[in-house]
Order: structure tokens, then C-alpha cells, then sequence
């Protein structure tokens, strides 16, 4: 039987924090493992998921992930790492196909609110949409949670 898992999926070069946290605790509350797969989006594409390397980080990204890495034991949280260089929502659908047991996508929307970086977003997420039959749980900086069963209601 395959453990049920959480994945939260961030751009390296714009974490969503908001959204990792909530995916810690939503984790945390279901009895979860968490998967965090960061994409580096400005890497030349080629770098496979699990290839990209904790060393490439740059101080920034390494205190973000330092962090996450400590919040995970104190919610109770077991947390698995992948690294992943190329167009993000094709990185995640590549992840997704190839691992067994993810019951949630937990992504960042942008902090800007409606506009031009929100209609990539969803156009970029679109095709994800369609072939996760999981859920993917969409997470403003506020706090707001919002599901695409709801978008596409």
C-alpha cells in the first residue's frame, strides 16, 4: 500500500513560503509525508528531477530551505527533497506521472494578486489540472486556500 503524500511545489527563484507552510500543517493534520519539489525555472533545461543540487543554492534559497527543513520535524512532518531545473509546470506534471501516492498539490499563487502573473499561472497550471486526478490546493500569501474543484465550479 502506498503512504499518502502532500506535495508542495515551489519556483526556487520566488518561494512561495506561505503555501510551504500550509502545506507543512495540512501534512501535519492528514498524517502525511511531505514532498517539497523546488524548480529552478532560470537553470537551462536538461537537469532532471532529484539532478539539481542543494550546493547550487544560493544564501537565500539555503535559509528558506534551512528553515523549511526545521519546521517539518517540530509539525511532525516527514519530508522528502527533490530539485528540478525547467519549466515549472511541466517539471511538476513530469513529477507527478512518475511518483505514486500524491493525494494533494499544494502550490503558491502570485503575490501580485489578479493580473498578468495570475493568468500565466492558470495557464501554465491548466494541463496539471487535467491529468492529477488528486487535488491541487491553491494558496495566496493572505492565508486564502482555494481548490480547482472551486475555479472550475
Amino acid at each position: 500500500m502506498v503512504s499518502k503524500r502532500v506535495l508542495i511545489a515551489v519556483n526556487l527563484e520566488a518561494p512561495a513560503s506561505w503555501a510551504v507552510d500550509y502545506a507543512i500543517r495540512l501534512a501535519g493534520r492528514l498524517g502525511a509525508s511531505l514532498t517539497l519539489m523546488a524548480v529552478d525555472q532560470a537553470s537551462p533545461r536538461g537537469h532532471r528531477t532529484g539532478r539539481r543540487r542543494p550546493e547550487g543554492l544560493d544564501d537565500s534559497q539555503r535559509a528558506w530551505l534551512d528553515r523549511v527543513v526545521a519546521q517539518c520535524p517540530r509539525e511532525g512532518v516527514s519530508l522528502e527533497i527533490f530539485f528540478s531545473s525547467g519549466r515549472f509546470f511541466e517539471e511538476i506534471m513530469r513529477f507527478v506521472r512518475s511518483q505514486p501516492g500524491i493525494q494533494f498539490i499544494v502550490l503558491g499563487l502570485p503575490r501580485e494578486g489578479p493580473g498578468p502573473a495570475d493568468r500565466a499561472f492558470f495557464t501554465g497550471l491548466k494541463p496539471l489540472n487535467r491529468v492529477f486526478t488528486g487535488e491541487i490546493l491553491l494558496v495566496r500569501e493572505q492565508g486564502k486556500v482555494t481548490s480547482m474543484a472551486e475555479i472550475n465550479a
